[in-house]
């Protein structure tokens, strides 16, 4: 197992935990089966960024590359993504995760946000 895929499963635990700290619905690992193919992306979050919900998906380095299959799934389904940086969310941490919730907008019902942890 290479060093990015150790990075993605760890940043899956960190969304699974966000979860729960933040009282949010969040789907991670996300997959998507679609022409004999299984896609997974690090995260779902069905109330965050969009009224349809944001998919996760990773960039590493050293070059950066995005998924083209989760950027043209975001497209045809009205969701927003965001290529999150695994090194950064491989640990979680109460401050970079309430800094990126707020920074991609809550969608979900306005009478129960997302409560503070």
């Amino acid at each position: 197992m290479d060093n990015n895929h150790i990075l993605i499963q760890k940043c899956v635990a960190s969304f699974n935990i966000a979860a729960k700290e933040f009282a949010l619905d969040i789907i991670a690992p996300f997959q998507v089966n679609e022409d004999g193919l299984t896609h997974t992306a690090i995260a779902f979050l069905p109330c965050i960024g969009s009224e349809y919900g944001m998919i996760v998906s990773s960039i590493a380095p050293p070059d950066f590359n995005t998924c083209d299959f989760f950027v043209e799934y975001a497209k045809r389904h009205n969701m927003y993504i965001s290529h999150i940086n695994i090194e950064s969310y491989s640990s979680f941490s109460k401050e970079l995760f309430e800094e990126a919730f707020n920074d991609w907008g809550y969608y979900g019902n306005r009478t129960d946000p997302p409560r503070d942890p």
